[in-house]
């Protein structure tokens, strides 16, 4: 059964289709009605509304284009759907399907999910197109952060030259940016190879307070990953400072727990006697204590001592 909001939805779409029927089968075959309203009925399975919508690619393809559409505009539809509607456009007509996907991304006013959608389908429909308007989306920051982020990645795979290093430099450093953009920002750098900033922004970061501290913690996962010994200083620093946040001195404990070294056991020591919170007395302890068994098992089995306790 046909549920009454799904029943008003494939009214508007039948009425629509009545209005230019081809000349064999018009709005009122009887197949056409079965496979749009098996479509856009929410009631039904996911996995027999695409079946539905595959036969409409087939038997009638001039039809699904506009049903599609509404799909992909239609809020209350699940995502996966609205966005296989959108995949499907191109499969009916692309030519169409680039030109309707671009008028979809262009106002800033559209549903975001309906943008988000039309950009991914298009940089793969329209690649060289696509080149220019990505280059705009992540210089606007008025855009939707989620559509410059996507932009981001996509442009630095493009252009992963010294042109988009600078860039992601500048985007990295500034504090007029969200978030979301530098931290983005920040990997993509270490995914293109530039350890050396990616270094220097980190201890940066780490050593100013001032900083966000969402930014400073992924600047600490991101020492753990390139094994950043040049970052420790500054994670004993923080891990010694009350004024600091418990959640940013509890990573830099744990993290510190895997990369330290005994050079840096008299300082953590130090700080845990006069720790006041319980919470990170026990991480101070857990660092030290991982510290020490990692340093006993480097300093007690040499390559033939590990040898001789092999049986």
């Amino acid at each position: 059964m046909v549920k009454p909001r799904a029943a008003f939805f494939l009214f508007l779409v039948l009425s629509s289709l009545s209005a230019s029927p081809p000349a064999t089968q018009g709005a009122e075959d009887p197949e056409l009605k079965l496979k749009v309203s098996s479509l856009v009925n929410k009631a039904r399975a996911y996995h027999l509304r695409v079946q539905s919508m595959e036969e409409l690619v087939r038997g009638y393809p001039d039809k699904a284009f506009p049903l599609f559409v509404s799909l992909l505009k239609d809020p209350q539809e699940k995502p996966p759907l609205r966005y296989l509607a959108a995949q499907k456009l191109a499969v009916v007509d692309r030519e169409r399907a680039v030109k309707t996907l671009r008028a979809l991304l262009d106002p800033p006013e559209e549903d975001p999910f309906v943008r988000r959608t039309a950009a991914a389908q298009l940089v793969a429909l329209s690649p060289e197109m696509m080149k220019q308007r990505m280059r705009g989306l992540l210089e606007d920051r008025k855009e939707d952060p989620a559509l410059r982020q996507y932009a981001l990645g996509i442009y630095s795979q493009w252009n992963p030259g010294q042109a988009t290093l600078e860039k992601l430099r500048r985007l990295v450093k500034s504090r007029e940016e969200t978030l979301s953009m530098r931290t983005n920002a920040l990997f993509t750098a270490e995914s293109l190879g530039d350890y050396d900033f990616v270094r220097s922004a980190s201890h940066q970061f780490l050593n100013d307070q001032g900083e966000l501290e969402e930014l400073r913690k992924n600047c600490v996962i991101l020492a753990e990953r390139l094994d950043d010994q040049g970052a420790i200083p500054a994670m004993v620093n923080i891990a010694q400072d009350r004024q600091e946040s418990s959640g940013l001195r509890q990573l830099v404990l744990s993290t510190l727990g895997r990369m330290g070294d005994a050079k840096i056991l008299p300082a953590l020591e130090a700080a845990s006697r006069t720790e006041l919170k319980e919470s990170l007395r026990e991480a101070f302890k857990s660092t030290i204590l991982s510290i020490r068994s990692r340093e006993k098992i480097r300093s007690g089995f040499g390559p033939s001592q590990e040898r001789g306790t092999i049986r």
